[in-house]
């Protein structure tokens, strides 16, 4: 790194800040007694915190403005308002070059700066190496910056490190890192500078907390900032206040578009809970949560709101268990479609039965028709299986059995008696034993059959 001459200026006695009831002082770490006191602007703290966060591949640089002083006891101190960024620079990851350029653009602006803000000290980074002044680092110190009061500040970006560094007059030391420092603004600024101290004293990565544009604390690669040390109570105030209107125009512009282009009515959100409470049983669970969700995306009222979402949590828990119920119901329902396929089939073999049965009594149906026709109208079935015919056979039989037997009891009545007369007219014969015997037999054979005849 190349600068140019440094002018030299001498030593004023000043008030101290930490002893100043404008400003308010907040120490960065443990400052030591044997340590310069070195009072930092927070904005300017800020900035060249900043700047180091712009680019960690290569190593940046620049140098810080403000005066070197003596309270009235004869400690000397230094105070850091302000610092330019080094532009034009040649720059490695190990290495940072002031170009005859940039050198020139910071000597011009400094006379835009008053002749009593004079170069105390440069400040340069090392992105990952560690907080120490290097060979070279000590060359510039030597040549350039080599005043008892002339500072030098080491940034490590990547690590969220820093340190300060002084001339001491110990030969044998010559520079030496110190214990910590001190930030300071404006008493009204109290808050802010004990949060950033806290920051840099935990190490915290600065990228995160600084990345505006165009303000103290900008990481783009712009001027100086200006430093207010005077700003008052009422301008903080009023800055305050405008903003928190600012905050309030634009939150009642949101809700004002809500609710003409995008929202709904308290009336129309009493609406959709009486449609909810009102709403039928053949409305799914799935139907009902998306109505709740509508609800909840229009509803503005937080009581409203947590009293929605119970209802939705419920719902979502009837949806759960409704979901469970309808995969049973779809497994059941595979069961019975298996058991009513199997009762189609048995069925489609029934009704094929039936079928033949039908077509058998359509054929006999027309057979006994055809028999009708063929009989003149007659009866065709046999003689023998008609009730009426068997009867009348019966009757006949029995008829003709009864007049035998009157007929067969007056015979047997009538013949006795003519025997018996006949026996009594014929004369009485004796006869010899042996006596025509023949005669006689021929005789008896021809009786009986007369009176066989008779009997007939």
């Amino acid at each position: 790194m190349q600068f140019g001459d440094v002018e030299e200026a001498g030593r004023e006695v000043q008030l101290r800040p930490d002893q100043n009831r404008h400003y308010a002082v907040v120490a960065v770490h443990k400052p030591e007694d044997v340590d310069i006191p070195i009072y930092v602007d927070i904005d300017v703290m800020r900035d060249m915190e900043s700047h180091a966060l712009t680019d960690t591949s290569v190593e940046l640089g620049g140098v810080m403005l403000g005066g070197q002083y003596e309270d009235e006891d004869g400690n000397p101190f230094v105070v850091v308002t302000d610092s330019l960024r080094a532009e034009h620079y040649e720059a490695t990851k190990g290495s940072f070059k002031f170009t005859h350029e940039t050198w020139q653009k910071i000597s011009r602006q400094r006379e835009e700066f008053p002749e009593d803000l004079q170069m105390v000290g440069w400040y340069h980074t090392h992105p990952d190496w560690g907080v120490f002044l290097s060979g070279m680092d000590m060359f510039i110190c030597d040549n350039f910056f080599n005043r008892p009061l002339d500072l030098a500040l080491v940034i490590d970006p990547c690590r969220g490190d820093r340190g300060w560094f002084h001339w001491v007059e110990d030969s044998n030391e010559r520079i030496r890192r110190t214990g910590g420092f001190y930030l300071i603004g404006s008493r009204f600024r109290k808050s802010e500078l004990d949060y950033f101290a806290f920051q840099l004293q935990g190490k915290l990565d600065m990228a995160a907390d600084y990345r505006g544009a165009g303000i103290a604390g900008s990481i783009s690669p712009g001027g100086s900032p200006v430093v207010n040390i005077h700003e008052s109570k009422d301008s903080t105030m009023n800055h305050g206040i405008l903003g928190l209107l600012a905050v309030q125009f634009l939150f009642l512009a949101m809700i004002s578009w809500k609710m003409l282009f995008g929202g709904t009515t308290e009336d129309e959100i009493k609406e959709l809970r009486n449609e909810i409470v009102a709403m039928s049983k053949e409305k799914t669970d799935a139907q009902k949560v998306k109505i709740l969700e509508r609800a909840l995306t229009l509803s503005g009222d937080k009581d409203q709101l947590a009293d929605l979402l119970v209802e939705k949590d419920d719902l979502q828990i009837q949806l759960e268990d409704s979901k469970a119920k309808r995969l049973a119901l779809t497994s059941t329902n595979k069961s019975l479609t298996g058991k009513n396929k199997r009762l189609e089939a048995d069925n489609g073999t029934l009704k094929n039965k039936y079928n033949k049965s039908r077509k058998k009594v359509t054929e006999l149906e027309a057979d006994l028709k055809a028999a009708k026709e063929s009989g003149e109208g007659g009866d065709a079935t046999p003689w023998w299986k008609n009730s009426t015919v068997i009867l009348f056979v019966v009757a006949l039989g029995f008829v003709c059995c009864v007049a035998g037997g009157v007929v067969g009891f007056l015979l047997g009545r009538v013949r006795p008696e003519d025997d018996f007369e006949e026996e009594e007219s014929k004369p009485f014969e004796i006869r010899a034993v042996g006596e025509d015997d023949g005669k006689d037999s021929d005789e008896s054979n021809e009786s009986e059959k007369e009176a066989g005849n008779s009997e007939e």
